[in-house]
């Protein structure tokens, strides 16, 4: 692994870096993750934005982990997609607490972050990121059977609280037919 890794594999580089992460050379992984990542390997800019914005093996800088998030996102890593998409959701709504709807240009700041945002989780959840699916059912603009399906998605996918979340919609008939079997079956999974 190290030889491929030396030998410029952007791949081989990120497993090679996961493995001194995991053995306490934080130094050496973060120099493998940024050399992956100048290659333009999604997993490498992710693993880069995450020591960015941690302090793993480099100086902690929140800029430089913002840039690597939005690189990886756009390179099609699917963490970094969701990510990128619950920040903008997150600065959307400070926008929207600290200038209220006075502001015209902070109501549609706000408006363009919170659809980029949801743009963003959508991709993640296309890719199977169920973590951008539930994100969506949680998402109060979603439209509920749209909403609903990614939640069922997600339960399908394995993720246990997508699992528990549909057996009480099932449970209680909210947004779908009030079924104690149904429930059942998801809070087995």
């Amino acid at each position: 692994l190290e030889k491929i890794a030396n030998a410029g594999n952007a791949g081989a580089q990120v497993e090679l870096a996961l493995v001194k992460y995991l053995t306490a050379q934080p130094k050496q992984a973060f120099e493998l993750f940024e050399r992956s990542a100048e290659q333009g390997n999604p997993g490498g800019l992710l693993w880069q934005a995450n020591c960015f914005e941690r302090g793993w093996g480099v100086e902690r800088d929140c800029r430089k982990a913002e840039e690597a998030f939005d690189k990886a996102a756009e390179k099609g890593n699917p963490e970094a997609q969701f990510r990128v998409g619950v920040e903008s959701q997150k600065q959307a709504r400070h926008l929207e607490e600290w200038h209220g709807r006075t502001s015209k240009s902070a109501v549609e700041q706000s408006k363009l972050l919170h659809q980029a945002g949801y743009t963003w989780l959508i991709k993640a959840a296309v890719q199977g990121h169920t973590g951008a699916m539930k994100y969506i059912y949680g998402h109060k603009k979603a439209a509920k059977p749209f909403a609903l399906a990614w939640l069922k998605t997600a339960a399908v996918a394995g993720d246990p609280g997508a699992q528990l979340q549909l057996g009480l919609k099932h449970l209680d008939g909210d947004g779908v037919k009030q079924d104690d079997k149904e429930a059942a079956k998801w809070f087995e999974l």
